[in-house]
């Protein structure tokens, strides 16, 4: 059944591998020239392997609201790497290169992998490579925020900050 599950997933191109490494160097913090420097601050990011880990809200029981650019020549698929498949189910996300997704965020040290898929292979790629990340500097209605989910993907900076707004935040 596992084996089932992994291959639909696959044919749905909704899969990443992660790696499952000790954490090691520190991601120097890059904001992308297109955003400017009051909307986005960088965010210093650990790593794990392959894997870049978010620090999460400062406070306890707040939200968070994390930027993703893919800054490599492929497109991407972000994953959040759990020791059982059928736990991040549908969480993961497809970034084209030059494309932005936003993240609310909710927990701390959260992992998240990159993945580039191609035919017959999922292969493994580094985050600190490919992907730029900064944090909101400021946001209506998100300090309340309980979950962890995707407020929008794969998308231009505009059309990111349009799509949003029409989930209710606002810079």
């Amino acid at each position: 059944m596992r084996n089932l599950i992994l291959l639909l997933i696959f044919i749905c191109s909704n899969v990443c591998i992660a790696a499952t490494a000790p954490a090691t160097a520190t991601q120097k913090p890059v904001v992308p020239a297109t955003v400017k420097a009051t909307e986005c601050v960088p965010v210093k990011l650990k790593t794990q392997g392959n894997n870049i880990i978010l620090p999460g809200p400062e406070e306890a029981r707040t939200g968070r609201l994390y930027y993703f650019k893919n800054t490599s020549q492929q497109s991407l698929w972000l994953d959040h790497p759990v020791g059982h498949a059928s736990a991040s189910a549908g969480w993961s996300s497809y970034l084209r290169a030059g494309n932005w997704a936003a993240l609310m965020m909710t927990r701390k040290n959260f992992a998240v992998s990159c993945s580039v898929i191609n035919p017959g292979n999922v292969d493994e790629f580094d985050c600190v490579k490919a992907i730029s990340v900064c944090v909101a500097k400021s946001t209506d209605n998100i300090a309340n925020q309980k979950n962890t989910y995707w407020l929008a993907e794969d998308k231009s900076w505009d059309d990111l900050v349009k799509a949003m707004a029409k989930r209710g935040v606002h810079f």
